[in-house]
């Protein structure tokens, strides 16, 4: 009980200084809605302290990762909640493919472009559009430069890479974009 105070006190602080610098918080959605009920709390309680302290704030961008099979399933209704929804393809993907990424035994049947993780990251960029949030990818693969152009017509509205992967993502945006009459309708495939 004493543990689960201290990370909630941990987790206060956190918000109260996102929300007095006006950044985004990004909470991670497990598999439900319920972690997400806890932070719209908690961001509730900081802002009226702040209030009550006539402490000033910025409004701040909130949103929720979607890692789990379970959290595409219901990110429609995660999306009307939030200001935008963050795709975790490393974890979305080895949760989808039921695989550990780091064994190496299942190296060669690990597929980061499997139809199925290619469809969830569909399904989640139509819901979160629809519900009028903004969708994002991270992880491996939205460093994938051979995906940038298939995330672009799914209609995603950013990817976030390390900062090595920065110029050759950028190279494939501008490509992507260089001829939109010959852009394929098709551009994933299965490894």
């Amino acid at each position: 009980m004493l543990m689960e105070a201290t990370k909630r006190n941990c987790l206060k602080d956190k918000k109260r200084i996102i929300i007095k610098i006006g950044s985004s918080s990004l909470t991670h959605s497990e598999t439900g809605e319920l972690n997400l009920t806890k932070i719209e709390k908690l961001i509730r309680e900081v802002k009226k302290g702040l209030d009550e302290k006539n402490i000033p704030y910025k409004n701040i961008r909130t949103g929720i990762m979607i890692e789990t099979p379970a959290a595409v399933m219901i990110s429609e209704e995660l999306g009307k909640r939030v200001d935008f929804l963050s795709l975790g393809t490393n974890d979305l993907t080895q949760y989808t493919l039921a695989m550990d990424r780091q064994n190496l035994l299942l190296k060669d049947k690990y597929n980061d472009h499997h139809p199925a993780l290619v469809k969830m990251i569909r399904m989640v960029t139509e819901a979160g559009h629809k519900s009028g949030c903004e969708v994002y990818i991270c992880g491996e693969l939205a460093a994938d430069s051979n995906l940038t152009e298939a995330f672009i017509q799914m209609g995603v509205d950013g990817l976030s890479v390390v900062p090595a992967c920065v110029l050759p993502v950028r190279k494939a945006i501008r490509s992507s974009y260089a001829d939109e009459a010959n852009r394929p309708e098709e551009a994933v495939k299965e490894k």
